[in-house]
């Protein structure tokens, strides 16, 4: 694997420089990463790309834009707004890649019910493909990138908490949370079998390794069902 160099704009002279002495002797171009506040002020944001540019003496085709929004809601429409906003980006056309990283992922399931269907949407998917499918007139689309299932700001304390055994399963529009009790690990083995027994819902074994994952789990219910002391809950 050749790994790309990801730098901000505020980032150290010399970590910038390192990270560029490191793209040009693995010719592996460099990605730099953006955030919301650096679209407050395209003006301002123009200027330091080419500054960035010049000072480092890079070619833009050589050089990914990474625009991570990171937490992102229905109410704000901050997405929107940025992606409308990155097409006065300058050379827009020439930068080696555009994406743009966003989740509406929660922080924590406590908001969904055990026992309950919980169906969550997909806010940043959503804005995505409503403006992939308007027929506005875009510059460039950016690529789609999220965070899975996880929130975009990671949490070193959440190693501490006690998990519940819940299933997160993405859907075209929603996450499909069946949520589960605290180290009750049954309850993968469980959501397991009514996850693939909803045909409506269940892509199939064939679709991804995790699908495939899970349907290996549904199998090994009434096993477990019949003697709890044989392993293979996780």
């Amino acid at each position: 694997c050749n790994f790309t160099p990801v730098v901000y704009l505020t980032d150290s002279e010399d970590f910038i420089s390192h990270a560029v002495s490191i793209a040009n002797k693995f010719q592996t171009g460099l990605c730099l990463r953006l955030v919301q506040a650096n679209l407050n002020s395209i003006t301002e944001l123009n200027s330091n790309l080419n500054k960035f540019i010049r000072s480092h003496r890079l070619n833009i085709e050589d050089v990914d834009i990474f625009l991570d929004l990171k937490a992102v809601t229905k109410e704000s429409n901050q997405y929107g707004e940025c992606l409308i906003q990155s097409q006065s980006i300058e050379h827009l056309e020439n930068w080696r890649t555009l994406t743009i990283s966003a989740s509406s992922y929660p922080v924590d399931l406590s908001n969904c019910p055990i026992d309950q269907e919980n169906l969550l949407e997909r806010v940043e998917w959503k804005e995505w493909k409503k403006h992939y499918e308007s027929k506005k007139t875009l510059k460039r689309i950016p690529s789609f990138s999220d965070y899975t299932i996880r929130h975009p700001i990671y949490n070193h304390q959440a190693q501490r908490f006690s998990p519940t055994a819940s299933i997160k399963y993405t859907l075209e529009d929603t996450w499909w949370i069946l949520k589960g009790r605290k180290n009750a690990f049954d309850n993968y083995l469980a959501h397991a079998r009514l996850l693939t027994e909803n045909k409506e819902r269940y892509y199939g074994p064939e679709f991804s390794e995790g699908d495939a994952f899970i349907a290996q789990k549904s199998k090994h219910f009434d096993v477990y069902i019949k003697d709890p002391s044989i392993k293979g809950t996780g």
